[in-house]
């Protein structure tokens, strides 16, 4: 039950957070590799650790869509959270959508050869592929719209 309908969910449940992913990685394998060098929790404190961590992770996921939410109703106003005044952020900002965005459609290219040569799970391969994909062109379209405005004459006041 666990290989054929919970891990596919997994995945492409994982795929869907992809940019929160982004943040998260460097965090989680910063504690795991410091997990390494303590001693295993049994017991109390290992549920307690467990609870706690599965409400980190939920209520990071809940606050990543409302983020997504709410950028999009922003830009429908053509206002947005993830545009800056100061050029070298927005420099910054704008790369790091683009690189984000070639990242997922690797992630995607990939995982969906891995999924159907190795595991052979070509439904998983397909939707997971696909939502990758569809992140890679949001991110993209969205780092290049923003670079369009910000070198738009008199977009942004000089830094």
């Amino acid at each position: 039950m666990y290989v054929f309908c919970v891990n596919p969910f997994l995945h492409v449940v994982t795929k869907m957070n992809y940019p929160l992913l982004i943040v998260l990685s460097p965090i989680l394998d910063t504690l795991n590799w410091l997990g390494r060098f303590l001693p295993t929790p049994t017991g109390g404190l290992r549920s307690s650790i467990a609870i706690v961590a599965a409400v980190l992770l939920t209520s990071t996921v809940a606050l990543f869509w409302y983020f997504v939410l709410s950028e999009i109703e922003m830009r429908r106003h053509g206002k947005s959270m993830l545009r800056f005044r100061r050029r070298p952020v927005e420099v910054a900002a704008l790369a790091v959508l683009f690189i984000s965005g070639i990242g997922a459609i690797r992630y995607a290219w990939t995982d969906g050869l891995l999924l159907v040569h190795i595991h052979g799970s070509k439904i998983e391969a397909f939707v997971g592929g696909l939502v990758l994909l569809i992140w890679g062109i949001l991110l993209i379209g969205i780092s290049i719209f923003d670079l369009l405005l910000y070198l738009r004459p008199g977009a942004h006041p000089a830094s």
